[in-house]
C-alpha cells in the first residue's frame, strides 16, 4: 500500500490549483514504483485478540508495544524492505 496523495478541495480551488493537483499525481505515476510503501505486519504477527502478540516488535506508525516496564529484548523484527 502507497501513502496517499491527496488533493484538498478540487472543485474550489481554481484553474491554476486543478493543474497543481493533476501535476502532483501524474508525477506521483511516474515516480510509483520509487515511492516507499507503508509498512504493515505480517498476519502472523497478531494473536487471536487481534493485537500484536508480545513478542513483536511494534513498527508501525499507529502501534505499541503495551508494556512500556518491558525491555525490548527479545522482540521479534519481521520488517522486510
Amino acid at each position: 500500500m502507497l501513502p496517499p496523495l491527496v488533493a484538498y478541495m478540487p472543485g474550489r480551488v481554481g484553474d491554476d490549483g486543478r493543474k497543481a493537483h493533476l501535476e502532483a499525481y501524474r508525477k506521483r505515476l511516474e515516480e510509483i514504483n520509487d515511492t516507499p510503501r507503508l509498512f504493515f505486519h505480517a498476519a502472523d504477527d497478531y494473536g487471536k485478540d487481534e493485537r500484536l502478540k508480545p513478542s513483536v516488535l511494534a513498527l508501525s506508525g499507529v502501534q505499541r508495544n503495551v508494556d512500556a516496564a518491558r525491555p525490548l529484548e527479545g522482540l521479534v523484527c519481521r520488517r522486510q524492505l
